[in-house]
């Protein structure tokens, strides 16, 4: 048994009971001092906490237990949305959530035309530069927004590629007047997208979701045609997931 799986062996076991450390070591089949570490080490990282020599699971676990749960259910009911959206726009449609300074994609619905998107389930995008990044990042606290700032390396893509704080803030409260997020070819050339977020029951923004068109096939203004559906449809999310 490597340390990786002793780490995730122990945070299984006391899961079910706090424990003491000499405890973990007879569990684990190890030297207390080896245990001692480990917890040291999980502790450290906010998902182990000593209360009195007893080690129990910390908040960083109920943390991440919130985040997948919250995806999970995020998924489950902005499904049927993303599938009319699909249906009715003919666009590739995006579901994505903030993971630190980058948008990380939590369901996809490719267009039924035959359009290669940089983007699939899973993978990361810049948050400056897309519209699900910049929709959610609209609708963060100030404070939160300078926490990403200060984490952004700026890359162009394209020529329309926002790349500085400023440009980015300002981009930000247009989005706030309009309420809607483009991306005019921010990120992938000839690829064009609308973008809304979507809250949760603290009112806070927990996703966005996308339309998106190639230049070739549609305009911006026809893209823009489908503005309300877009926003009625993360409304409805948005209050499924408890947002009043």
């Amino acid at each position: 048994m490597n340390t990786v799986d002793r780490a995730l062996r122990l945070i299984e076991l006391i899961v079910h009971k706090p424990m003491m450390v000499g405890e973990i070591a007879e569990a684990l089949d190890v030297h207390k001092s080896s245990a001692s570490r480990l917890v040291q080490t999980l502790e450290a990282h906010k998902l182990l906490k000593n209360q009195n020599g007893f080690i129990s699971p910390g908040y960083g676990i109920l943390q991440w237990a919130y985040k997948i749960q919250e995806s999970i259910d995020l998924r489950d009911i902005a499904r049927p949305y993303i599938q009319n959206i699909a249906k009715i726009t003919k666009g590739t449609i995006h579901l994505a959530v903030l993971d630190e300074h980058e948008v990380v994609y939590i369901d996809k619905i490719d267009s039924i035309y035959p359009v290669r998107m940089y983007s699939s389930i899973g993978k990361r995008s810049p948050v400056y530069c897309t519209g699900v990044g910049k929709a959610i990042l609209a609708y963060l606290p100030d404070k939160q927004v300078r926490e990403v700032l200060e984490k952004l390396e700026y890359k162009r893509f394209t020529k329309r590629t926002i790349t500085s704080d400023e440009e980015l803030l300002k981009e930000l409260e247009k989005i706030r007047q309009q309420n809607l997020s483009i991306d005019n070819a921010e990120h992938e050339d000839e690829v064009r997208c609308i973008a809304a977020p979507i809250f949760n029951f603290e009112r806070k923004v927990v996703a966005g979701m996308s339309v998106s068109i190639t230049s070739s096939r549609s305009s911006l203004s026809e893209l823009l045609s489908h503005k309300s559906l877009l926003l009625e449809s993360a409304q409805a999310i948005s209050t499924e997931l408890g947002y009043t």
